[in-house]
């Protein structure tokens, strides 16, 4: 049994993308007028729907990344984790379920605090930049930023290598997390609604978590549901 989480909106309550680009953005004079810009376009860069310009702009906001700017966030929201979601992650894991984190953000951050959450590193797939150093000189091509491939192509991936054995939920907040679903590449789907509400379109085998308590019993039910992930697609939408 598995189950992938996202990460921003799901583990944290906040883009976290948009959280180091503030750190890096503090000393300029324009911060203001970016930093609404960045609100404003990266929930689409990050689900994969980002147009070309827009693209544009984030890849030379990242440039002001530096390894510090992640360091002060690792710092910061290690100890950030909701203690509910906390006992969610440890009851999976005694549960014997294999946990996974799929996410717009980026690895550089995402990775070491899922370690620190109990989640192994090598089961977090996101984002990922070019390095000169200490700083930022890009962003790395990657099928999350791919409208046409985003996270569905990575979960079929991890199905064709064996990586996803038996029943496999996604827990996310945005219409990303719900592709996989409605693709039928997993089983379940769980609308984490209990830091935004998207109002995503509702279907078979979803189920929404309004409430962090409720998070568990709803990812268990899902997992115990024996059904195709076909059975997903009466949604009657396009993949």
């Amino acid at each position: 049994m598995n189950v992938i989480f996202d990460f921003d909106y799901t583990l944290l309550p906040e883009e976290s993308t948009v959280e180091i680009l503030k750190l890096s953005l503090q000393a300029r004079s324009d911060k203001n007028l970016l930093l609404a810009k960045l609100a404003d376009i990266a929930p689409r860069a990050l689900a994969g729907r980002a147009n070309f310009k827009e693209l544009f702009f984030l890849y030379r906001m990242t440039t002001h990344i530096r390894h510090s700017h992640v360091q002060q966030y690792i710092l910061s929201r290690a100890p950030a984790l909701d203690p509910r979601l906390a006992r969610v992650i440890e009851q999976l894991k005694k549960d014997g379920v294999n946990l996974f984190i799929l996410s717009g953000g980026y690895e550089e951050w995402i990775k070491p605090l899922a370690a620190k959450w109990g989640i192994k590193q090598e089961n977090v797939v996101a984002n990922r930049f070019y390095w000169w150093g200490k700083r930022v000189m890009g962003i790395q091509r990657s099928p999350l930023l791919s409208s046409s491939r985003g996270k569905p192509f990575v979960v079929n991936t991890w199905k064709s290598e064996f990586r996803l054995q038996g029943p496999t939920v996604i827990v996310g907040d945005g219409q990303a997390d719900r592709a996989v679903w409605r693709c039928g590449a997993v089983e379940g789907f769980v609308a984490a609604q209990y830091y935004v509400n998207a109002n995503l379109k509702t279907g078979s085998n979803m189920e929404r978590a309004t409430c962090i308590e409720n998070l568990y019993m709803l990812i268990t039910k899902l997992l115990a549901t024996r059904v195709s992930p076909k059975t997903n697609l009466d949604t009657g939408e396009t993949c």
